[in-house]
């Protein structure tokens, strides 16, 4: 495997958690290798200090500084560069990197004609082991991935502020419940009374609950603590660095 190697994931924030293990076994598989990642700049604060990462590259989500993040894409050559987007927007930015190997997913996984953009493109077997992101990622790198896991940018400033927000430590558990998702996914949210069931039984057996606000919750998570005076604390909204910082406790 190369030296110098690119990886571009924009998003969305949970797609690039499922292929931070895949970054680990990367990592641990070519030590010496000099590895930058592009992300979109909403979700930079994920890998913003990550130890495994050398250079982070935020791609702007709007128009207007496109000029300037290509700039810096190229200002550093690369041996191999890897679309794990499955995407025609990542598999263009892997072809304007300049890098002599372009690497991607295959049809069906590489969609919108993006494998037209790679020298060379991996199948991944239609089978239920390999349906996960984490998975598809080792699999297209040609990786084992025994053993590897998520590894998270830490960072004492977003500590300080996680333990401000957290408060006091009491004597009891803390859960947090996060009831939302992006307006964009509704789909993907659990009934709201659910969550309102769970958070009453852990707070029977004397569990704070924690319920962080989401940028776009629309209100999910105010209604929540609404729904359990005296049992559950809405948090204030937060960014990535210190809630990575507050799950860790």
């Amino acid at each position: 495997m190369s030296d110098r190697i690119l990886l571009v994931r924009l998003g969305a924030l949970g797609d690039i958690v499922h292929l931070l293990p895949a970054l680990d076994a990367l990592r641990r598989a070519r030590p010496e290798a000099r590895i930058t990642w592009v992300c979109e700049d909403r979700f930079a604060g994920l890998l913003r200090g990550h130890p495994q990462i050398d250079r982070l590259l935020e791609a702007p989500r709007r128009k207007g500084s496109w000029t300037a993040f290509l700039k810096d894409l190229r200002a550093e050559p690369y041996d191999l560069a890897v679309d794990l987007q499955g995407m025609l927007k990542g598999a263009w930015i892997v072809r304007a990197s300049g890098a002599g190997e372009r690497l991607g997913y295959a049809p069906p996984l590489g969609k919108e004609m993006s494998h037209r953009l790679m020298t060379r493109t991996v199948a991944v077997p239609p089978d239920p082991a390999s349906e996960h992101h984490t998975r598809k990622a080792m699999i297209l790198l040609g990786l084992d991935g025994s053993g590897a896991q998520a590894r998270f940018p830490r960072s004492e400033v977003a500590a300080r502020e996680a333990e401000k927000v957290l408060g006091p430590e009491g004597s009891f558990p803390r859960v947090v419940l996060w009831p939302s998702s992006s307006p964009g996914t509704r789909y993907r949210r659990w009934d709201p009374l659910r969550y309102v069931a769970v958070a009453r039984d852990l707070a029977a057996g004397g569990t704070e609950i924690l319920v962080p606000e989401g940028k776009d919750d629309e209100g999910l998570s105010a209604s929540l603590v609404e729904a359990l005076p005296d049992r559950a604390r809405l948090l204030p909204f937060v960014s990535i660095p210190v809630l990575i910082e507050l799950l860790a406790r």
